[in-house]
């Protein structure tokens, strides 16, 4: 698999990975949805991606460009949530136009020409987080929120 996502001129980054601090990476904004590479290379290519593949996620700009996202904590949920990837979304963070890599720190969706603040809540606890699952204190599901950026006061 590995081999494969070198050859489709992408990288395969482990969970939990960072630019290092030497990196050129430099703060950018993206406008637009979470794909898959390997199914996004095949259909620039026209050719059929494997039937079985792992999905490695990245990030098709509205412009038609495609990066590859590292998976961290903070952007978790854009590889964890499959609701994500029906939304369009603005991605912000570190982006390394050498690498074509990006950490995506803060993300939003748009709805209706308007940013929407992304996140997920519990009810029992009141306790907002970044990541799908279960609450840390309760253990509860929580729920993916959106809110206009505007009325978000956190």
């Amino acid at each position: 698999m590995l081999a494969t996502g070198f050859a489709l001129g992408f990288s395969l980054l482990r969970p939990g990975t960072s630019f290092p601090a030497e990196s050129p990476a430099k703060d950018a904004e993206f406008r637009g949805r979470v794909v898959c590479l390997v199914e996004e290379r095949a259909r620039e290519s026209k050719t059929i991606p494997p039937p079985k593949h792992e999905h490695a996620w990245g990030f098709k700009t509205a412009d038609g460009r495609l990066i590859t996202l590292l998976r961290t904590r903070n952007s978790e949920a854009l590889f964890a949530d499959a609701r994500l990837r029906e939304k369009e979304l603005i991605l912000k963070g570190p982006f390394n136009a050498t690498t074509g890599g990006m950490e995506a720190i803060v993300f939003r969706s748009v709805k209706g020409g308007v940013a929407h603040s992304l996140f997920y809540w519990c009810d029992i606890c009141t306790i907002r987080s970044i990541t799908p699952g279960e609450c840390v204190c309760c253990r509860e599901p929580v729920e993916l929120r959106e809110i206009p950026v505007k009325d978000d006061r956190l």
